[in-house]
Parts: structure tokens; C-alpha cells; sequence
């Protein structure tokens, strides 16, 4: 060991950087669950981070980003922090990692900054170790209490206390500083962020201090001649029940004109969205809230509000942005499904709502059209998707976007199973940032929602639509029956400039958001909901939260910060509260007095990092027992939930074996063979293994495990570490989520730039000077990167030094391969006649049933007839007679329920003759009747689509116990079995289970169905 830490000590001496990116990597390595020769492994990496540092002509030493391949781009509005875990028995150390930039970041030296956490010695929250606890304020006072008291020292340097943003606070998270070289500390820190002494609550002086830490975008300077600070709007009639104060209509939202709304806009990075916000989240010195665009401000001008001026300071004049309005897709939730039932809602809609979910993202994989919806639904990433589409791109067999699609299912199957996200339609619900009509045209139960229709081609000409009618809305945290409102959408033509917001009125009795959960209007996002199936009869009354608080709380205040922050830790208790009301709410019901005393209580256990008022849950207030889908306890305090989430979960539970199903390896893709495209691929290929090692180190920085995470967006895997963190693991996720976003596309941006780079110089070389030239050198160049990427020799994946295989290389460039493509759409015209049909065809979840598992059926029973395995399959089934198709259908139902019976060679029948019966006649009424169907991969997969998607009415009664098991439950067997048998038929193409011979044939790519079509049979 002493030789080892000789060692290290040396190479500090002679290169620190080399030996700090050495030990970085072998600890990745080990998080990752890698075994590791430490020693080796150091003298190995640190020789090749060495001899990446050469030495520049005037002496300072640098390292070539062209040897070290895994230094990552600069990503705009990020910085390097590092972290510490304490414990009550140590001190975590952890590597710098990627953090979004604060107000005090940019000001301040990051490299003397570092994220604390508290927690557990298994980094579970420490409120859990100390709830029971009777000593738990000494024990507090000595793992928390005395670090921030007193700081810590590493190294050189001692680390103060300085504050901690709202989310860092949930986190039992602060911000600790050390003196930098300008000499600069934590108290410099806290003087120079604004003035709080008018502040006599600990714990709204703490929120706001906080406020410097939010993570944002920094964008343009306002100048004091363009800030106006306004009145807020409240009405002398609608007054708080209990305070008597008057309502504030436009709390924590003002207003911002166009001009400035542009400027903005040009400084924010675009992302997945091209679309101008309506809206923004801002941070503005001392001011937070929202801000919505108003026509009638001329030149740049920025209206605050004085309910979002929260103290005074002289930090610069700055527009920060946390967020700004976009389409965002919806997903339902475990207490608003809750709640929904407590309305009327019944569960066959959610169940059909959730089976619908899984089949289209199943569809998706075999489907063009779904293919396109999902992705244009789901995925944020700046790709084209519906241009491609048109173009003729076939998604549904590109390498790439299958990968990207599978992890999305599997994703969304763990989150329906843990959290109940059930996808909400894109044009019948989103998630929307609120804002205040300024108009005063909305009267009280009114809403203004113009929402932009997905998919969308071009963002400049993105369609919109005005909603009217019934919507219900809520906002999160919901857990009272008169959270969700059931309010009507209405046209104002004054307000039509906003889009993709809520609009809620600015008079009435009360402020629809403060209805809500006591929400306001400074950045709350609200659940909108527009499908008639999820609209209720009526509302009941709003559960009357505490007004603010004007007042000084008197304990509060005679605690200063460290005591608060102990306090907070040993007293947050928010989840534990959601928990029980979630307990109670399916033991008792909504309206039960227990679910109305906790309501209360988790109402001020939200609010108790601004207030400083601790809430306590009382022994006879926690459940002894938890429903199934809660996933707590043993079996003995656990029971089977007959709601509506208990039949979700256990639905969804069965369905999610799936996962384990693996990718069917046969693939292929449309070559993009522009001519000439050969002349650039030594250089695509050096290009390409840069980019994929660049790629890999991303994801072992996370431990993520696939390139389809990375550009979907939902991660399901991270760093043993953090997953080790179970207390905290969601919100992990959800900020790793929104990091490697911003890594992935600076990544993209990085490598578009280089490939525009090398094109300028490669149109000097081949004297390139009219656009027609360069643009034949711009697509020829393209299609190299694609070539060389997915080539069938896979020699770009194979010679890169990479055990996985990457496709996302070419992606960087989206828009030049559809360029390419449309080229070749154009040569094609010219070679053969005829342009490839558009991609529409419906789906199985839309009432469709071709796509490509009806080809892979079609096939294997090609395949057997050929083989005289079963001579009536060589005649089409839809030339047979009615009794000849209904037997053939029930000879491969029979098989695929035996073989999921774990019997697949048994001559017993699962279905008798009348139940078979009554199903075939139901199948063949709803959708025969609607579409021609002829082959027996339509019969087949029409049937499975059919049965999995829960619009079978099943036999009431039967005699036999066999069919009774398959129809009696609250989901019953046969749509589960056929839910789960088609997802694992998208995913493997494979159709053995349905009776056929395992052929080679079978397992090789298949092509997609468009419109009932051969890719190429004239249109």
C-alpha cells in the first residue's frame, strides 16, 4: 500500500491532471461493478492521459483533445462541482460532476464549491434514522449541526456554510465554499447575494437565499429603464375565509414584451423545441416567478409583479430562465388516478388507457406510424422525425431508432408499475405552465388553452389549436377530491398570442391555482386534461388551504440557521404523510376524516422550508397495513388493492416480464447510397470512433446503460451509487436526466460543427464554389457518416475499440441526411418513375392491423406450407370458408395459450367451443367490419391486438373452470396473456409461440408494411 501511495504521490508531482482523469476512470470503472487490478490499471491510464499532454510553443502544458478522445465538449450553462456525502461514521468524497449553473456559480470559483448532502450511513434520508429517535436533536446537532457550524477541512482548504437552494433543501442538500484565490468566502458569498436582514423568518430567509442557487440560464441584461414593477391584481370581493385578506390574482406572474421575449429566446439553447415560448420561469435578481408575453408592451420591457420581488439586491441585471413553455406530454399519476376514481371515473377507462399506452409503444416497433407518434410524443432531441418520415425514412427498421423505442417501453413499464404513469394522449392532455389573463376577459371557471398539435413538420408553421370545452386541471401535489377542477376552455381572441399555457382568470371568488393544492402562479406546472373519458360530472368544494403567512412565527424565529436546518432534516416528513393518505385514501376512501386530517398535514409539511412549522404524524395515523401496488411490507401487511391502482399495478406487473425479452438481432436499414459517398469514409470513420468513445465515456460517467437512454430521454439505470440512494433515487434520476440532456446535445452540437468544419475545407480541396456543387458534397459526405455507421460489414462499430455497437453518429447531422434522402427521393423519381408512399398506415391501437409481425406471420406460414407442415395454409384465410378460418385461428390461439401455460405440446383445449366462439365473434364484428382483412398474419396479429387492448366483451359465465380462470378477474388472464404476447412479439420477432416451426427465414429482417404495400410496389 505505502508503495502504491508512493506512486500516486509522484505522478501528482509530474502530471496532475493525467493522474486526476486516471484515478476518475478507475473509480467509474468500479462503480460500474468492474473488477479492477488498481495498480495496473493506474500505470496504464495514467501513461495514456501523460502522453496525451504535450507541451504548446510558449511552455504550458495541455492536453490534445485529438489523442484524449474522452474529454467531453463544453456544455453551454454547466460547470463542474464537486460532491460529498457526510454520514454519522464518514465522509464522502466524490468526483467533480456536471451541474447546471446558478447565479453563484457563475459569479463565484465553482473549484472551491462543492453540493453537501446528509444522510444515512446506507445514504437513505437521515429524517427515517432519527423519526423515532428520542434524542434525535443531539444526534442531529453532531452529524449535521457541527459541520455547518464549524465547516470542514480537505486538504488545504476549509469549507463554510454558505445557504442551499428549495430542491437542494428537499434533498438535505447546502452549498459549502472555501476561500478562493481572490479571496472571496462563504460570508462574501451571502453579503454579496442581496440583503435579507428585513427578514425576521429563519426559514423564508433561508428560501430566499436559496434563490441564488436555482439552476437557470443565464440570457440578456435588462436595463433599468426597461424594469417596471406593477401592483399585483387582486379584487376587494374575494377575500381568504379564514385571513380575510384579499386573493392575489397574479401571484408570482408579470409580463414581457415581444421584443424582449425574442431576444430571449435567440440566447436560450433550442434543444428538442423550435417553438418561441408564450411563457417564462425567471429568476431576476431578487424577483422569481413567471412572466408571459403581452403584444400590447412595446420595445423590450420587463413588468414585475411585487408579489415576485422577494428581497433587494445589486447582483447584476441579468434575465435568468429556469424554463419556458413548451408542448409537454402528460402522464397521469398514482393520486390523481385516485382521485379520478373518487369522481366517478371508472377503472375499465384507466385500464384501457394503460393497455392502450403499452401497445402503441409496442407498435412502435413494427409500426411506422406509431413509430412516429412515439417519437414525436416522447423523445426531446432535436431530430426531424416527421420530415424524415415523409421523406420515406422507414424508423420502424433503422438500428438506432428500434434501440431508442426499445428502452422507451421498457422504461414506461417500470414507471407504470412504480408510479402509475399512465400516457395521456398528446392532443388530449398536456403539462402546462400557468399564467394570469391580463386581460380580465375570463370570467371565474374559465381557462384560455391554445396547445400546438404533435407531430409537427415545420415549427414555423407548427398547427395550433384553441381548446373548448370541459378540462380538468389540477396541479401536483393533488391529494384531495377539490384539488382537480373541472373547469371550461374557452376562445379569447385577445389572448390568442399564448400557446402551450394555461390562462386562468383574474377575478372570481377565488384563484382557480390556489384551489389546487394553495398553488400560485411563479412556476408551477398544472396537469391539463381534455379527453372526454376523464371528464367528471361535478366538482366539489376546494379544500381551503392556510392563507401565506404574513406574520412572524415565534419559533421560527428564535432559531437560527443551523438549528433550523436540523430541524428540517429530523422533521421532513412530507413522504412519509403522502404515503399514509395514499394508504388510507385506498382503505377508507377520499373522504374519510383521516385522508382530511392528512391532507392538512402534508399541506403544512410542504410548506415547512418556508415556514418553519414541523408537522408530526401520530401513531394511530400511520397504516398498519399498505395495498399491493404500494409495495411495502411483508405479504402480512400487505393485501391485494381491488381499486383502480391495484388492478393497474398488478396488470402491469405481469405484463413488465417482458423486459427480459431480448432485442431481436435481425435488422436492417435503407441504405443511404448517395453516389460518391465512398470518397469520404476514411474520414467518417475516424470521425465516427472519436464520437462513439467520446459517447461511452458519457455513459459510464452515469452508468447508464444504453445509447437509447441517452436520446430518449428516460433513464432507467444509473450509477451504482446513486441507486444505492433509494431515499432520493427518483429525483436523481430526474436531475441526471436533465444533465445528460445537456451532454448529449452538446455532444450532437460539437460533432454537427466538426462535420461542417471538415466540409468547408473538403470544398476548397474539390473547388466546390456554387451552392448546387456544395450541396452534392454536403449529402455525399453525409451519407458516408451513415454508411460507415451502419454499414452490413458493421466495420464502423467494429474497428472503433467498442464492445457496443453505437448508431447515434449520424444523427448529429439529422437534417443533411434528410437532405440526402430527399435527394435520393428525387433520383428515384428520375431512375424508376415513382416516389415511395407516405408513411400513415394505421396501427393495431388505432384500429389497424398491418405492420411488420403480420409479414413475419405470413412468412412462417409460407414456410410450413411449403414444408407440408399444415397444407391449409396454402390457401390466404380470407379465401377460406367462415368454419375453415374460425378452426385455423383456434389452432394457433391454442398453441399460444398452452405454451403460456408452460404446456406448449398439450392436446387439451384452453377455450371451449362456445367461449372461442363468442370471442372469434366479437373479433370479427369490431374489426373485420372496418377492415379487409386477407392474410393470416392480419387474422392473427388483428386478434392478439384485439384481445391485449381490453374492448373484448368476455363470456359472463361458463361452466368450465379452465375458461373461467381466463376471463375472471379484475383484468382478466386472456388480455393479459395477449398483452404480453404481442409486446414480446415486437420485440423478437418471433412467432414460435403461435405454433410455428422455428425457421431461419422467420428470424431475418423484415420489411415494413405502409398502406397495405411493398416499400416497392408502385403507390
Amino acid at each position: 500500500m505505502a508503495d502504491v501511495f508512493a506512486l500516486i504521490v509522484s505522478m501528482d508531482r509530474k502530471a496532475p491532471q493525467a493522474l486526476y482523469k486516471a484515478l476518475r476512470n478507475i473509480y467509474t470503472a468500479l462503480e460500474n461493478g468492474a473488477m479492477v487490478n488498481f495498480e495496473r490499471a493506474l500505470r496504464t491510464l495514467f501513461a495514456r492521459y501523460d502522453s496525451a499532454t504535450v507541451m504548446s510553443p510558449t511552455g504550458y502544458a495541455y492536453a490534445d483533445p485529438l489523442e484524449d478522445q474522452h474529454d467531453q465538449p463544453y456544455v453551454p450553462g454547466t460547470t463542474y462541482v464537486r460532491r460529498i456525502f457526510i454520514t454519522p461514521t464518514r465522509i464522502i468524497l466524490r468526483f467533480a460532476e456536471l451541474h447546471t449553473q446558478n447565479r453563484i456559480l457563475r459569479h463565484f470559483c465553482p473549484d472551491h464549491a462543492v453540493r453537501v448532502s446528509f444522510r444515512d450511513d446506507n445514504l437513505d434520508k437521515l429524517t427515517f434514522a432519527v423519526f423515532s429517535m428520542r434524542t434525535k436533536d443531539v444526534f442531529l446537532e453532531q452529524i449535521v449541526g457541527r459541520h455547518l457550524e464549524h465547516g470542514f477541512v480537505i486538504g488545504p482548504r476549509l469549507f463554510q456554510f454558505v445557504a442551499a437552494s428549495s430542491s437542494q433543501l428537499r434533498d438535505h442538500g447546502v452549498w459549502f465554499y472555501a476561500r478562493d484565490n481572490l479571496g472571496r468566502t462563504a460570508e462574501s458569498i451571502r453579503q454579496w447575494m442581496g440583503d435579507f436582514h428585513h427578514i425576521n423568518n429563519v426559514a423564508t430567509k433561508m428560501a430566499r437565499m436559496g434563490q441564488c442557487f436555482s439552476s437557470t440560464q443565464e440570457t440578456v441584461e435588462i436595463r433599468q429603464e426597461e424594469e417596471l414593477l406593477w401592483d399585483d391584481i387582486e379584487r376587494p370581493e374575494s377575500v381568504h375565509p379564514l385571513s380575510g385578506r384579499p386573493y392575489c390574482f397574479s401571484d408570482g406572474c408579470g409580463k414581457i414584451s415581444l421584443e424582449l421575449m425574442q431576444q430571449v429566446w435567440r440566447t436560450l439553447p433550442r434543444g428538442a423545441s423550435e417553438l418561441q415560448p408564450s411563457a417564462l420561469q425567471i429568476r431576476y435578481r431578487g424577483c422569481k416567478g413567471m412572466v408571459s408575453l403581452d403584444l400590447s408592451l412595446p420595445g423590450r420591457a420587463l413588468v414585475l409583479r411585487k408579489s415576485m420581488l422577494k428581497f433587494r439586491c445589486d447582483s447584476p441585471r441579468k434575465l435568468e430562465v429556469i424554463k419556458w413553455s413548451a408542448p409537454m406530454v402528460m402522464f397521469l399519476n398514482r393520486p390523481l388516478i385516485a382521485i379520478l376514481e373518487h369522481h366517478g371515473i371508472d377503472v375499465e377507462i384507466f385500464l384501457r388507457l394503460q393497455l392502450s399506452m403499452i401497445l402503441q409503444l409496442a407498435d412502435s416497433l413494427v409500426c411506422e406510424g406509431a413509430a412516429l407518434r412515439t417519437l414525436t410524443s416522447f423523445v426531446r432531441t432535436p431530430v426531424p422525425f416527421a420530415g424524415l418520415a415523409a421523406a420515406g425514412w422507414q424508423l420502424a427498421r433503422d438500428p438506432f431508432i428500434i434501440q431508442v423505442l426499445y428502452d422507451l417501453l421498457k422504461n414506461a413499464l417500470i414507471n407504470l408499475k412504480d408510479k402509475a404513469n399512465v400516457a395521456i394522449p398528446v392532443n388530449e392532455g398536456r403539462n402546462m405552465l400557468g399564467v394570469v389573463d391580463e386581460t380580465g376577459c375570463l370570467e371565474y371557471g374559465e381557462v384560455f388553452i391554445q396547445y400546438t398539435e404533435l407531430p409537427y413538420n415545420d415549427a414555423g408553421q407548427a398547427p395550433v389549436r384553441i381548446l373548448e370545452g370541459d378540462v380538468v386541471i389540477t396541479k401536483c401535489p393533488c391529494l384531495h377530491p377539490g384539488d382537480v377542477r373541472r373547469l371550461r376552455a374557452v376562445d379569447v381572441p385577445a389572448l390568442r398570442h399564448i400557446r402551450d399555457c394555461v390562462v386562468f382568470p383574474s377575478s372570481g371568488k377565488a384563484p382557480h391555482p390556489f384551489e389546487m393544492s394553495g398553488s400560485d402562479l411563479d412556476g408551477d406546472e398544472y396537469i391539463c386534461i381534455w379527453k372526454p373519458e376523464l371528464i367528471f360530472e361535478n366538482n366539489v368544494d376546494p379544500y381551503i388551504y392556510d392563507d401565506k403567512p404574513l406574520g412572524i412565527n415565534p419559533y421560527s424565529h428564535n432559531l437560527n440557521e443551523i438549528k433550523f436546518l436540523c430541524n428540517y432534516i429530523g422533521n421532513d416528513i412530507i413522504g412519509i404523510i403522502s404515503n399514509a393518505h395514499l394508504a388510507w385514501a385506498d382503505q377508507a376512501g377520499l373522504g374519510a376524516e383521516m385522508c382530511q386530517t392528512l391532507v392538512s398535514k402534508a399541506s403544512k409539511a410542504l410548506d415547512f422550508a418556508k415556514t418553519g412549522d414541523a408537522v408530526e404524524l401520530y401513531p394511530n395515523e400511520k397504516p398498519d397495513k399498505f395495498p399491493d401496488f404500494m409495495e411495502k411490507g411483508d405479504h402480512k401487511h400487505s393485501y391485494p388493492s381491488h381499486k383502480a391502482l391495484g388492478i393497474l399495478y398488478r396488470t402491469v406487473r405481469q405484463i413488465m416480464t417482458v423486459n427480459d425479452t431480448k432485442l431481436s438481432k435481425a435488422r436492417s436499414f435503407s441504405p443511404l447510397e448517395v453516389p460518391g459517398w465512398q470518397m469520404f469514409a476514411q474520414g467518417a470513420l475516424k470521425a465516427l470512433r472519436s464520437y462513439n468513445a467520446r459517447l461511452s465515456h458519457l455513459m459510464e460517467q452515469h452508468g447508464i446503460q444504453s445509447e437509447g437512454e441517452v436520446f430518449s430521454g428516460f433513464i432507467g439505470t444509473i450509477s451504482s451509487f446513486e441507486a444505492a440512494n433509494a431515499s432520493t433515487f427518483r429525483t436523481e434520476k430526474a436531475n441526471l436526466a436533465v444533465l445528460v440532456d445537456r451532454q448529449k446535445s452538446a455532444l450532437m452540437e460539437d460533432t454537427r460543427q466538426q462535420f461542417f468544419r471538415e466540409l468547408e475545407l473538403e470544398c476548397l480541396t474539390y473547388g466546390a464554389e456554387d451552392e448546387g456543387s456544395r450541396h452534392m458534397l454536403r449529402i455525399q459526405k453525409a451519407a458516408a457518416w451513415y454508411m460507415v455507421t451502419y454499414g452490413d460489414d458493421g466495420e464502423g462499430n467494429s474497428q472503433n475499440g467498442q464492445a457496443r455497437g453505437f448508431f447515434s453518429f449520424p444523427w448529429c447531422i439529422a437534417h443533411v441526411l434528410l437532405e440526402a434522402k430527399r435527394w435520393l427521393m428525387q433520383f428515384a423519381d428520375r431512375e424508376r418513375g415513382y416516389s415511395p408512399a407516405a408513411y400513415s398506415e394505421p396501427t393495431v391501437g388505432s384500429g389497424g392491423l398491418r405492420n411488420a409481425l403480420t409479414r413475419v406471420i405470413d412468412e412462417s406460414a409460407r414456410a410450413a406450407a411449403s414444408a407440408c407442415v399444415s397444407p391449409s395454409l396454402q390457401v390466404p384465410i380470407g379465401q377460406l370458408e367462415e368454419a375453415d378460418r374460425r378452426r385455423q385461428l383456434r389452432y394457433h390461439v391454442t398453441h399460444w395459450l398452452n405454451d403460456a401455460a408452460g404446456q406448449p405440446d398439450s392436446p387439451s383445449e384452453p377455450l371451449c367451443d362456445l367461449c372461442y366462439a363468442q370471442v372469434y365473434e366479437a373479433f370479427v364484428n369490431q374489426c373485420e367490419r372496418r377492415l379487409k382483412l386477407f392474410s393470416l398474419g392480419e387474422y392473427l396479429v388483428g386478434l392478439l391486438g384485439f384481445l391485449a387492448s381490453g374492448d373484448c366483451p368476455y363470456p359472463r359465465r361458463c361452466e368450465r373452470r379452465g375458461c373461467r380462470r381466463l376471463f375472471e378477474s379484475d383484468c382478466p388472464l386472456l388480455t393479459v396473456e395477449a398483452a404480453k404476447a404481442y409486446v414480446r412479439f415486437a420485440i423478437n420477432k418471433d412467432a414460435c409461440f403461435l405454433g410455428f416451426r422455428c425457421d431461419q427465414r422467420v428470424h431475418r429482417a423484415t420489411d415494413v408494411i405502409i398502406d397495405g404495400k411493398h416499400p416497392h410496389q408502385r403507390s
